[in-house]
């Protein structure tokens, strides 16, 4: 681990400086209060409290095991991490699982239990205990044994036929509960080489009218080994363009998957490098859509040494290297307890120890750094004064806050959102 954390040490090179003025620059704003009465006439001398309650910016985790862990007791502790640090939450649609049969949608909450893929009717109701928001992943995906189903016929165009379907019978449900979508998943590690092509032209064409009001995500791995223009994620976002299709963000994936015994390799390597990882966004930054790093695996080995506090070390680095870029908008660790990972013949996650909790649900390291990042050192609260014109301001992240006025005994609170692009803000007293 001592390979990575090397690459990726802010501490050198003014990486650091960069990364804090970009946040500064990008993450906050300076907000203008006016206190009135209901007259509209200004109050001087008025006692305003604002405490930021949660981000505008993404910090999220899949909830693939909300509701399947082994007990109650487990599954409200799963529920409760959400609610202490997280604003947002990634839902399983996975093909195979949501049609296990022809013409079967499993969405309903009392629909069979199928481990890491509960049911989308359940997850929007968790979601709204919790307080996060829904992410939709995915709509379509080219993975023979991770996604498509095995009753799907191989055909293209039948496959086409019943992809589009499915997309339909989502969209039909949720387009209007769920804001944001993986559309199309991993396109350049194609699995099928039977689908059409071209389908995610088609895949963003229908998206596009299904979900109207959803942001609709391209979503892709294996990309901070980049060549700018000649990279092959630059070439396909402009392929998508070039057909006039709404794509609203771009997915980029971060799984840090290598052996333990293989980690001497990493030493050095470009991608994983600070200054390279700042440079890949601000380069994609150029293609004009906003940026999710949406899948974290950051390991720690659990079955060979144990290497949780590097783990959090360079958690830490990557959140504040991606908090600090300007077109990035969410960042999502992807398994969040450890042992309850993907894992098939062959290929099994937990050997990595991704997660940000064990398996008993105690927090690591790297769960305690990152949510000291967002409730302690990424958060605002101010105690301010209005002037004799009843104005005060403040600077402060971009978010929802609670905020309290009081003057001479009285008190009233009240909820706001104070958010880029707008700077000044009435409150009637």
């Amino acid at each position: 681990m001592r390979e990575w954390l090397e690459n990726l040490d802010i501490s050198k090179n003014n990486m650091s400086e960069i990364v804090n003025e970009g946040i500064e620059k990008h993450r906050k704003g300076t907000f203008h209060l006016k206190v009135t009465d209901e007259s509209s006439q200004p109050l001087d001398g008025v006692s305003v409290t604002v405490s930021l309650k949660k981000h505008a910016f993404q910090f999220g985790a899949n909830a693939f095991m909300a509701g399947g862990m082994e007990n109650e007791e487990k599954n409200n502790a799963y529920l409760n991490i959400f609610k202490e640090s997280f604003n947002q939450a990634t839902i399983p649609f996975f093909w195979k699982d949501d049609e296990p049969e022809k013409g079967r949608f499993r969405f309903t909450k009392d629909s069979e239990h199928i481990f890491r893929r509960p049911p989308a009717d359940y997850m929007l109701e968790w979601c709204e205990e919790a307080g996060v928001e829904p992410k939709g992943h995915n709509l379509i995906w080219n993975s023979q044994f991770a996604s498509l189903p095995k009753w799907l016929s191989r055909e293209p165009e039948e496959m086409w036929k019943y992809a589009m379907r499915r997309m339909k019978r989502i969209a039909e449900l949720y387009a209007d509960k769920i804001p944001v979508f993986d559309v199309v998943n991993e396109f350049l590690i194609r699995g099928a080489d039977n689908v059409p092509v071209d389908y995610p032209i088609e895949a963003f064409r229908r998206a596009d009218l299904l979900f109207p009001n959803t942001k609709l995500i391209a979503n892709e791995t294996r990309i901070w080994d980049f060549k700018y223009d000649a990279s092959r994620l630059y070439q396909y976002i402009n392929w998508l363009k070039s057909n006039q299709l709404r794509v609203d963000g771009i997915g980029l994936q971060c799984h840090l998957f290598e052996r333990r015994e293989e980690l001497q390799k990493v030493r050095g390597k470009n991608e994983l490098c600070a200054e390279h990882m700042i440079k890949t966004l601000d380069f994609y930054a150029t293609l004009g859509k906003d940026i999710h790093i949406s899948e974290i695996t950051v390991p720690s080995y659990p079955l060979d040494g144990n290497d949780e506090d590097d783990q959090a070390q360079i958690a830490e680095n990557l959140y504040k290297i991606w908090f600090s870029s300007e077109k990035v908008k969410s960042i999502v660790w992807w398994n969040l307890v450890d042992g309850y990972a993907f894992s098939r013949p062959n290929w099994d996650e937990n050997y990595y120890g991704g997660g940000l909790f064990r398996k008993d649900l105690s927090p690591k390291p790297a769960y305690e750094a990152i949510k000291h990042l967002i409730t302690k050192e990424w958060q605002t609260n101010e105690q301010l004064v209005t002037n004799e014109k009843g104005s005060a301001a403040f600077s402060g992240f971009y978010g929802t806050y609670n905020v309290t006025v009081s003057k001479n005994g009285m008190t009233k609170s009240l909820e706001t959102n104070f958010r880029d692009g707008k700077r000044f803000y009435t409150l009637s007293f």
